[in-house]
This record gives C-alpha cells, structure tokens and sequence, in this order.
C-alpha cells in the first residue's frame, strides 16, 4: 500500500498546486510550487494523503481471510481511498476553482514567520540537535519542521543577493552548520577530551575511536557510545551547548560581525572550519566557528572531569 499512497499523494499535490488547462489542453503548473515555495503545501498533502490511507487501511471491502489473491484484494482495498483523495482535490480545483496551495501557504504563514524567528532559530535547533538527541531521539524527528523554515529562507537570501539586496533570513541550515561543530550539542570539543585527556582507557578508547566521524559532524559514536544519552553528567553540558550555539550564531550574525550564509550548501558532513568560509565567504566566520568551540570545550571540561572520575573508579572495580 506504501507505493499506491505514495503515487496518490503525487497525484494528489498536481491537483493541490492548482494547474491551469488551456483552451489547446495544454497543463501547465506554477514552478515554483515544485521548488522552496510547495514545501508546507508538501507536508500538508503528505500528513492528509497519509492519514486517508491509514484509516481505509483498518477498513477493507475485501478481508484477508478472503479467497481472491492479495494482489488483487490490494488493488481493490486501495481504489477507494485513492478516488476519494483524488475526487477531492478535483472537487476543489476544477470545480470550485479554490487554491488550496494559497490558501495553505497563508494558513501556516505566521507560524513559519514565528519559527525563521529568533526563538524558533534557537528553540528549534536546541531540540533537534540537543534535547531530544539525549533521550537517544534522532534529530531527524524535526526535519520536516526546519526544512520547511530554511530551504524558503536561504532561497530568500540567494534571490536577494543576486537583487544587490542583503541577506536577512537567519534561520538556514547553513547558519546552523556553523555551531554543528562535531554534530549536534558541539561534541568535537567533548571528543578530543576523552581521546586525550581521560584517564579511564574505556574512555580513551571511545574518544580516539569517534574522532575522526566527528571531524566530519558525525558524533553518534559517542552520544551512544560514551554515552552521553540518559546520562545526566554529559546531558547538561550538551543542552547548554545546544542553547549557546544558536546563540552566539544569531547574535554574530543579526548585528553584521558576520555575513549571513546566502549561498546553498548541504554538504553537512564537511569539516565546519571549513564550512565556515564556504558559506560566509569571510573570516569572520571562520574565527566564530573557533569562539564557539572554545566555548564548548569551557562548558564541557568540568563535566568531563567529574565523569571521566567515575568511569575511573568503575575501572578500577
């Protein structure tokens, strides 16, 4: 069923984006809706075509306990919910003649003006990166959420650098890459502690191990690892982190020490020092990336004392 909803909600979106049909039968599409500008009316039409199939999925006309073959009892389960989505969004487009693109796109407009904010840049970078990353949840949870805020941002940013305007949305992924500096809670620092400053060998061992994912952003070895999920010592300093980075990050760049990034840059997994220059063009960037670090390795250090000590004394046992 995953693949019939899938097409479903393709089909689904063309009808959404409202397409006009000439006198000649030519279909023709607003572009943009396949870029930045589709995105919320994406998401919506994902969690509706979704929900459609889940609650027909409970209900079927043909049972399983049935004696025609399962292909056929899927092809029939399916037809009627994928009509009546389909229906639907000719119902509202051809025949109402309604954008339901617009009007979702203006529906969730002030949310999204509240999250590219200052609390949401720092609310939700703090969640995804930090908080639920402690409790062992992906941040991957809230990617729907940013991508939302920051791919119509940095687009925004782009279009208005090539207008010889300024850049002004902060709330981009590249602008949160640039305290992501060895994954998610600034982990670089914390992993260069265990690897050679610990005195427990367990600790050591995890540290030299994970340093070199971690030089490219990729720290689960040790927040599984060391591990810093459910583990209160190491919890603390990492949402401290996760609150200071986005921090320092929005404060440099909303006052102008710092070129807000304008250019698209995806590539997360390349080193953030240089990063850094990629996305600000400036070395003014490179130098926060190093503030930044230096600050987490000042709130890290004393947590790392106290837990490298315990793990010691486990040793020893």
């Amino acid at each position: 069923m995953e693949k019939q909803a899938g097409l479903a909600g393709v089909a689904f979106f063309l009808l959404v984006v409202f397409p006009s049909i000439s006198n000649q039968g030519v279909i023709s599409f607003d572009l943009n809706m396949f870029g930045t500008g589709g995105m919320i009316v994406a998401l919506f039409v994902g969690v509706f075509v979704g929900s459609i199939m889940h609650l027909f999925s409970r209900w079927k006309l043909i049972g399983e306990d049935s004696a025609i073959p399962d292909f056929v009892a899927v092809w029939f389960n399916t037809l009627i919910p994928i009509t009546l989505i389909l229906l639907i969004g000719w119902l509202f487009t051809f025949q109402l003649k309604l954008n339901l693109s617009e009007a979702i796109n203006q529906l969730f407009h002030p949310l999204i003006a509240l999250g590219s904010g200052f609390w949401g840049f720092v609310i939700i970078n703090f969640l995804a990166f930090s908080f639920l990353y402690t409790f062992g949840i992906s941040s991957w949870v809230l990617y729907p959420v940013q991508i939302a805020i920051t791919l119509p941002a940095i687009s925004q940013n782009q279009s208005a650098v090539a207008a010889g305007k300024a850049a002004t949305f902060i709330f981009t992924s590249e602008a949160a890459n640039l305290f992501l500096i060895g994954g998610g809670g600034t982990t670089l620092s914390l992993c260069l502690m265990l690897a050679f400053l610990s005195k427990s060998a367990r600790l050591r061992m995890i540290g030299k191990a994970s340093l070199v994912p971690s030089l490219f952003n990729i720290n689960e070895p040790i927040v599984f690892g060391a591990p810093i999920t459910f583990n209160p010592v190491l919890m603390i300093p990492m949402w401290i982190n996760g609150l200071l980075g986005p921090l320092l990050v929005w404060f440099a760049l909303s006052v102008g020490l710092v070129p807000t990034p304008y250019q698209p840059f995806q590539l997360w997994y390349v080193p953030t020092i240089i990063q850094s220059w990629i996305m600000t063009r400036s070395l003014s960037g490179v130098l926060l990336v190093l503030v930044i670090f230096t600050v987490s390795w000042l709130v890290y250090y004393p947590f790392f004392k106290i837990y490298d000590k315990q793990v010691l004394a486990q040793d020893q046992e």
